[in-house]
């Protein structure tokens, strides 16, 4: 697969108080897929608890299809939440108030951080990623998944015996798609601003224009609940894109990018292959897009280079240990590789 840049984001979050404010998008069988495969993605930074209303142990939703005016368990036809003590939680489910999936992560290394949360279902799989990382995973083996016809909400959740689940906090570039994404097209492409033409995304809301607004086309536009004057749009880092995915082959332009090892402990090795001379440029990148180390830049001859990074930024200091991205480009084109860097 190829690759291109995409324009850049503004860098706009809707901000939410977790009490007074949350968002609905009016129903659609698009959005609550059933058993086909599906991916649901948002960035997402609390602010304080994280929770509003509700003190319950399942905290507050980013993102959940929910039967209002309900409580009790499985009362979604799937919600993905934040709980109280810092983990991911993802629920599916096959009959109401009576027997679903759940999926919960560890906690969070860092719970006021930004992170991007995913969550996948092959059909037979629900996969739960933070910043690209799997960190939790179901079978599933219940058959149909129950198709709510309630509204999806984004920052809230069921609606009962003051059971609000709201978020308080960033929710940022919540997209929802027709199929089961792998980790290294969420990781390729959760630093990107989307066009909102991308094949498979249903759903998607940016925010960057402080607007509700689905950029896809499709008109799943959102609206403002509770006290609609609470929410603001914060300016948050921009999506710093990497990568965006170009319908032309690798192979047609034989870049090639390889690193290891991976996990690595101590230096990284970076080859890349070039299949003519050019500008080309080797940089790294932190789990917000945002460049770290510039490895090489300039005019470059074809073939293999061989390069090496220390474990240091730019300015001399070390990276600390966790998920970083290597990015090459020459000619308008790239590659990116994920990597775990430790200590």
């Amino acid at each position: 697969m190829g690759f291109r840049m995409p324009f850049p984001a503004a860098g706009n979050a809707a901000s939410l108080d977790g009490t007074n404010d949350y968002v609905s998008v009016s129903n659609v069988t698009s959005l609550a897929p059933g058993n086909a495969p599906h991916t649901l993605e948002a960035w997402v930074q609390r602010t304080g608890l994280g929770y509003g209303f509700s003190d319950d142990p399942s905290g507050a939703a980013i993102i959940s299809k929910p039967i209002e005016n309900a409580s009790g368990s499985n009362i979604a036809s799937w919600h993905l939440h934040w709980t109280k003590d810092g983990k991911i939680h993802f629920n599916l489910v096959h009959t109401p108030f009576s027997s679903g999936v759940y999926v919960l992560s560890g906690a969070t290394a860092t719970p006021l951080g930004r992170h991007h949360l995913a969550v996948t279902f092959d059909g037979g799989t629900i996969r739960l990623y933070i910043d690209a990382v799997e960190m939790g995973s179901a079978g599933w083996s219940l058959g149909t998944v129950y198709y709510s016809t309630e509204d999806v909400l984004i920052g809230a959740d069921n609606f009962n015996f003051q059971y609000y689940r709201r978020f308080d906090g960033y929710v940022d570039d919540v997209r929802v798609w027709s199929y089961a994404r792998s980790a290294s097209q969420i990781a390729a492409q959760m630093n990107c601003r989307l066009t909102g033409g991308e094949a498979g995304l249903v759903g998607y809301w940016p925010f960057d224009d402080s607007s509700l607004s689905d950029v896809t086309g499709h008109a799943h536009n959102g609206i403002l609940n509770g006290n609609p004057a609470s929410a603001t749009y914060a300016s948050l880092s921009p999506l710093a894109c990497t990568v965006g995915v170009d319908d032309a082959p690798l192979a047609d332009m034989g870049i090639e990018l390889r690193v290891g090892p991976n996990p690595a402990s101590g230096a990284l090795s970076i080859q890349l292959t070039l299949p003519q001379p050019g500008e080309a440029r080797v940089a790294l990148h932190d789990v917000s897009g945002r460049v770290i180390r510039v490895l090489a830049e300039g005019s470059q001859p074809a073939g293999e280079h061989m390069l090496v990074w220390d474990g240091r930024t730019d300015d001399g200091g070390q990276a600390p240990a966790g998920m970083y991205f290597v990015s090459a480009r020459s000619a308008g084109w790239g590659v990116v590789k994920r990597v775990i860097f430790m200590r």
